[in-house]
């Protein structure tokens, strides 16, 4: 989930984009590793 992702980062990166672009390639990446997983 999204709330997952940002507790992950938290503390880690620089806040000042919202890791927005981050999520979206974590996000990205989750949903391909389960495409594949099948």
């Amino acid at each position: 989930t999204i709330d997952e992702i940002k507790k992950a980062l938290e503390g880690n990166l620089c806040r000042c984009t919202g890791y927005i672009k981050i999520i979206e390639a974590v996000q990205l990446a989750a949903k391909k590793l389960q495409r594949y997983s099948r």
